[in-house]
C-alpha cells in the first residue's frame, strides 16, 4: 500500500489514495481515516486485510495526507460525501461485496454515506465522531458558527492531546515524528461534522445497510454511548462490540488483533 494514486474532485482538487489490490479477492475494504491523520497509517490493517483474502483501498481526505487542500478544511461536509462518492466508483469493483470503513471523523462520514446510498455490502465504524466525548469551549464553537458564514477555512488546533490517541507508546511516538498528521481544524469543517453527527443520529432509524459498530469505552475523543445509542436504534439493529481498556485509535491499540480479527469475522459472515 506504500505507492499513492490519485483521483480528480469535483471541484478539480487533487485526491490521494493507496491501493493493496487482489486479483482473487473475496472483498473490498475501503478506508476513511480520522481528523488529522491519513490514510498511510492503515498499512497493517491492508496486510490483515489482504491475509485474509481481501483487497483495500485508502483515501486521504481533502486536505489531509497527500490530497491538497488547506490542511484540516473542507468547503462543505456535502464536499466530502461528493469526495467519497468518486472514490468508490473509482476503484470498486462492482461484482465485488463492498465494505467502508471508517475510523472518527471518517466513521461518522461512512455512516452518512450509507445513510443516503444503501448499495454498501456492510458499514463498518471504528470510533465514529457521532458525539465528542468532551465538551469543548463554548467560544471555539460559537466562534466556528460564526465565522463558518464569512471565513469557512479559518482554522485553530483541534485541541486533543497526542497520548488520548491510543496506550501503544511506540504508535504514540511515531504520531508525533509524521509530517502528514496535523493538529488543524477549519469552521467549516467544525461546524460540518457536528452538524452531520446530530443528523446521522436523528436518522439511525432509517439505516438498512447491516453494520458493525466498534469503539472503546475509555475513548476520550468521541463518545461510546453515542455509537451505543446509534446502535440501539437501526431497524436491524447494528451489531455493536465495545471494549472497555481501549481508547480512540482501535486499529492501534495494544488489542488490535483481536479487533481487526472481530471485524474479519464479521465481513466473512457478511460474504457467505
Amino acid at each position: 500500500m506504500n505507492t499513492p494514486h490519485s483521483l480528480r474532485a469535483s471541484d478539480g482538487l487533487n485526491l490521494n489514495y493507496y491501493a493493496a489490490p487482489n486479483e482473487a479477492a473475496s472483498f473490498t475494504l475501503l478506508t476513511i481515516h480520522g481528523l488529522g491523520e491519513h490514510a498511510g497509517r492503515y498499512e497493517w490493517l491492508a496486510e490483515q486485510v489482504i491475509e485474509a483474502g481481501g483487497e483495500m483501498f485508502a483515501l486521504d481526505l481533502r486536505g489531509h495526507g497527500l490530497s491538497k487542500g488547506k490542511r484540516g478544511h473542507t468547503p462543505s461536509y456535502p464536499q466530502l460525501l461528493d469526495d467519497l462518492q468518486r472514490f468508490i466508483t473509482h476503484v470498486q469493483t462492482p461484482s465485488r461485496p463492498l465494505f467502508l470503513f471508517g475510523h472518527s471523523l471518517g466513521g461518522g462520514l461512512a455512516i452518512q454515506y450509507a445513510l443516503r446510498n444503501p448499495t454498501l455490502t456492510g458499514l463498518i465504524a471504528s470510533a465514529p465522531l457521532l458525539r465528542l466525548a468532551f465538551e469543548p469551549p463554548a467560544w471555539k464553537l460559537a466562534l466556528a458558527r460564526m465565522l463558518v458564514k464569512v471565513l469557512p477555512s479559518f482554522s485553530l488546533d483541534r485541541g486533543i492531546e497526542h497520548w488520548k490517541l491510543t496506550r501503544n507508546e511506540e504508535i504514540r511516538e511515531a504520531y508525533e515524528r509524521d509530517t502528514l498528521a496535523h493538529d488543524r481544524v477549519s469552521a467549516a469543517m467544525t461546524v460540518g461534522f457536528l452538524d452531520a453527527a446530530r443528523w446521522n443520529l436523528d436518522h439511525a432509524h432509517e439505516l438498512t445497510t447491516p453494520a458493525l459498530l466498534m469503539h472503546g469505552k475509555a475513548d476520550q475523543v468521541t463518545s461510546w454511548e453515542a455509537t451505543a445509542e446509534f446502535a440501539a436504534n437501526t431497524p436491524q439493529p447494528a451489531e455493536i462490540i465495545t471494549y472497555p481498556p481501549c481508547y480512540h485509535e482501535l486499529i492501534n491499540e495494544p488489542e488490535r488483533v483481536q479487533i481487526v480479527a472481530d471485524m474479519l469475522r464479521w465481513i466473512k459472515r457478511h460474504t457467505a
